[in-house]
């Protein structure tokens, strides 16, 4: 992916180093990894996914008080100051010259910002409330979502999709999209187990995730695993991954190509948790794909997904699974979900977690309803 350049907002001037990072950087020769946004204005909109340096994400607005209870009353009073269209920037301290300009939060809501800035009128006090809550959960999805869910429904209403975007977009940054848990975790290792004692497949001795990201639903299946079985984890952007967001499996630099580096991986279940979402029609983020071609040709029988269907791989993944795998009926564990139309969003709404098992001949399957349904 190419990043675009960012223009400091608050300096109006333009990076004059060129950088790989996301993020407002790359502005200063003799201080290259300094974040400007908060030089500026004491925030970030990229919070934890900035690359660049900035304080504690929480010693935003050294004045702003981090509860609650205190920030959720911060956003009643700018509700109510919207309702009188007076909107005041919170960030950058600018007024609108004329009517505010709105831009998209996720796909289907918008919400009015600073022109200024480039802030949204809501800032600091949705993030701050976000990170508030993720800091608290101490790298426990399931308490962070739970506190989530609560804290929604104290705001109001005009704020509630920005703040769920917004907690999502962290959750994602640290822990993963999918609401994979312990339970996930045990269930799939006792089913696995119990196809190994009716010898439906091979005693397997490792769990290899391609795609792993920030290895969370990894470090689960690690903690669920009996003794002899590892559990691996490889992503391409592993490098890119906050210190604050590793678990207890490391993720290693790795793409579908690092299963063609095993000789044999009869003995190894592919753990596959949310692949990209790929084109209906083209061959576009082909990961989930090449994965599991890579695993067939090393001789790879059993397969755990965890993913929206509609959401995640694309066409010639899920070909490859009509045709070629055969999914455990008898399997079934329940998964927590985020909501998309709370996030603005109109996808992945729709979490599984799957297990199949290679066949040992091909099943013949009619044209792929994807392309016939996109023509």
């Amino acid at each position: 992916m190419t990043l675009q350049p960012i223009r400091c907002p608050g300096c109006g001037l333009w990076p004059v180093i060129s950088t790989n990072k996301v993020g407002p950087g790359g502005y200063s020769i003799l201080e290259p990894n300094l974040c400007v946004s908060f030089r500026c204005y004491g925030f970030c909109p990229f919070g934890l996914d900035c690359g660049y340096d900035h304080p504690d994400e929480f010693s935003i607005h050294g004045t702003l008080e981090l509860s609650v209870q205190a920030l959720v009353a911060a956003l009643h009073r700018v509700s109510e100051r919207n309702k009188r269209d007076v909107y005041v920037c919170n960030i950058c301290r600018e007024k609108p010259r004329g009517p505010p300009s709105v831009i998209p939060v996720g796909e289907t809501f918008h919400a009015p910002y600073c022109t200024a800035c480039g802030n949204f009128y809501f800032q600091p006090y949705v993030q701050s409330l976000s990170l508030l809550l993720l800091k608290t959960s101490t790298n426990h999805y399931e308490v962070f979502k739970k506190s989530v869910d609560e804290a929604s429904k104290l705001l109001p209403v005009e704020f509630q999709v920005p703040f769920m975007y917004e907690s999502h977009r962290w959750a994602t940054s640290r822990f993963s999209w999918s609401l994979f848990n312990s339970r996930n975790a045990q269930d799939v290792m006792t089913y696995l187990l119990g196809m190994v004692n009716e010898k439906r497949i091979t005693k397997f001795r490792r769990i290899l995730s391609v795609g792993a990201g920030r290895g969370y639903t990894e470090h689960l299946m690690k903690k669920s695993c009996p003794d002899g079985v590892e559990v691996l984890a490889f992503d391409r952007d592993s490098v890119d991954i906050p210190r604050a967001a590793k678990f207890s499996v490391p993720v290693r630099f790795g793409t579908p190509d690092t299963l063609l580096c095993y000789e044999d991986l009869k003995d190894t279940v592919l753990f596959l948790s949310w692949p990209p979402f790929g084109s209906q029609v083209n061959n576009e983020s082909t990961m989930a794909h090449d994965a599991l071609v890579n695993f067939e040709k090393k001789g790879g029988e059993v397969l755990v997904y965890v993913g929206d269907p509609t959401a995640t791989g694309d066409w010639r993944y899920h070909e490859a699974l009509l045709s070629r795998w055969d999914a455990e009926e008898k399997f079934s564990t329940s998964v927590d979900l985020w909501v998309p139309e709370k996030m603005g969003l109109i996808y992945a709404g729709n979490d599984q977690v799957r297990i199949y098992k290679k066949l040992a001949t091909p099943r013949v399957i009619p044209p792929v309803q994807w392309v016939l349904q996109s023509k």
